[in-house]
């Protein structure tokens, strides 16, 4: 997964360039199953990603052209009002970059070295996109399993990075800081991560959006494996994003049952009446395993890679073309 810190409409041509290169070099190397899943753009949190499955190589190639061209020519000065209230936390324009094994949400690790010191297929994969990162000046911070100490991403962001600084609900409340090019956070999880948000109805406040994020999250006795941050989104709402670490502990289900029973108490002691007012949409971002192997599976023929392409192109520019609606105030 490739996330870029642009995805406004006025990035909409170059990021349609972006994703129909790497739909064309996908299809050059067919032979070798590489796929472009999905594409996914945020206009308030000003944020792209692009999801790729395939062979561990073809997938390295790829997505450091994504890498390497969205740095390169994505603007970083031009309305820098906009990049300065983008919702969504950022190390640079080239934000981040997970190389994930595509094996069960059982925890099957046979993928990973039976040596736990030896670095993982998905691990030397991560190294080999920093690498080729750092030879165009990009600074790298690794994590997971391309740490040397396989440290998490989220103690990589907060003690290595202005990751947090950058998130306007952040505990120190930091001035926003000016996104930069040559940055980057890129490492591979030991297992498959999904992502998942709740979007609240302007009738909730941020206490009220923070009280969500520590009901699901494990640092809080939350969902084992759940982590999760408060964001603000567009027209006086908030969105809970989380991540799902351990999907053979927690999953998407398990979340939802969690927000039910968050949404059941918050009826009980306020004026709301059902859960209408309270929470207006549960998504999941980006995709799952088995969706990725399920693409893969139906992309055998080049005639069906090009049709999912198609899909994924109108979707992506369907996102893209989304108003910008006015952020919380």
């Amino acid at each position: 997964n490739v996330y870029v810190t642009a995805g406004r409409m006025h990035h909409s041509d170059l990021l349609m360039k972006i994703l129909l290169e790497a739909q064309k070099q996908c299809l050059s190397i067919h032979s070798k199953k590489v796929v472009v899943v999905h594409s996914f753009a945020d206009g308030p949190y000003n944020r792209s990603s692009f999801h790729l499955a395939g062979e561990v190589d073809c997938v390295t190639d790829v997505a450091t052209s994504i890498a390497i061209t969205a740095t390169n020519e994505l603007e970083t000065t031009r309305d820098q009002v906009e990049l300065e209230r983008s919702r969504h936390p950022f190390v640079g324009m080239v934000d981040h970059i997970a190389v994930m094994p595509l094996y069960s949400a059982g925890g099957d690790e046979s993928e990973c070295s039976a040596n736990p010191t030896e670095m993982s297929p998905t691990g030397k994969a991560a190294r080999a996109i920093g690498k080729r990162l750092e030879e165009v000046g990009v600074r790298v911070y690794y994590y997971g399993d391309a740490h040397a100490d396989k440290k998490p991403l989220a103690r990589v962001r907060r003690e290595e990075t202005n990751f947090f600084k950058t998130e306007i609900l952040d505990d120190e409340q930091g001035v926003p800081i000016k996104v930069k090019k040559g940055s980057a956070t890129i490492g591979a999880p030991k297992s498959f991560v999904e992502n998942f948000n709740i979007r609240l109805t302007s009738n909730c406040d941020i206490k009220m959006a923070k009280s969500l994020t520590r009901f699901i999250r494990e640092r809080d006795d939350g969902l084992l494996g759940v982590e999760a941050l408060t964001l603000p989104y567009s027209n006086n709402r908030y969105e809970v994003a989380a991540n799902l670490l351990q999907l053979d502990k927690t999953s998407s289900k398990d979340i939802l049952v969690r927000v039910d029973k968050w949404v059941d108490d918050n009826i009980q002691n306020s004026h709301f009446s059902n859960s209408n007012d309270i929470i207006e949409k549960c998504y999941r971002v980006g995709t799952t395993s088995q969706q990725c192997l399920s693409v893969m599976n139906q992309c055998q023929s080049l005639a069906r890679q090009k049709f999912h392409d198609d899909e994924v192109a109108t979707r992506f520019k369907h996102y893209l073309n989304q108003p910008e609606l006015p952020a919380v105030s």
